[in-house]
């Protein structure tokens, strides 16, 4: 089974899994054009925003039956956030969400404090800013999670991803073999 895990947004990134292995973690694909409003010193204004294009090219690999599954984190509104900011995000994520089921695939949507106590992350107890930036290294420890090389710092994104991604080959594995258990014993439970 393939598993992509997506952290959504800007600098979010997918991850897959091949069964139990993470082979690949890619940045978000995005694009940015320029606006019909200028800033008050006279430049025009840019926007960025996810390369629906990009995001579909990258997706058609994988093949779209019940072997490939997205994951993709349900992130609501957070206290400080603006309006526009939220609806740049949620629009992102809206898209995304329309490429998903444009092409076919399987997906799931899981909250961040699902996830995140699942997978251990604790963000009391750290003084790290994400946690995640230690526990997936951890989990991975052959995977690189920087951006690009010369990055010093392991990229959220990645990390994220891959611990979304991980969260539901738990809870896929734990199907099975309930499955398999009730198989053998004839228990519907």
């Amino acid at each position: 089974m393939t598993i992509i895990g997506v952290d959504p947004g800007l600098k979010g990134a997918f991850a897959v899994m091949v069964e139990d292995k993470l082979t690949q973690l890619v940045s978000m694909p995005v694009q940015t054009f320029e606006m019909s409003t200028k800033t008050k010193s006279g430049k025009t204004k840019q926007k960025s925003m996810i390369d629906g294009a990009a995001v579909r090219k990258f997706l058609k690999q994988f093949p779209r039956n019940h072997e490939t599954e997205i994951v993709i984190e349900l992130v609501g509104v957070r206290f400080g956030d603006g309006g526009v900011s939220m609806f740049n995000f949620g629009e992102g994520f809206g898209l995304l969400k329309g490429i998903f089921i444009g092409m076919g695939f399987k997906f799931c949507q899981v909250r961040p404090a699902a996830w995140t106590k699942a997978m251990g992350l604790n963000y009391s107890e750290t003084n790290a800013y994400n946690p995640a930036d230690i526990v997936a290294p951890n989990m991975f420890p052959d995977v690189d999670f920087r951006r690009t090389p010369r990055c010093q710092l392991r990229d959220e994104g990645f990390c994220d991803a891959a611990l979304i991604a991980e969260f539901l080959r738990r809870i896929r594995v734990e199907e099975t073999e309930r499955a398999l258990r009730s198989a053998a014993t004839g228990d519907p439970k």
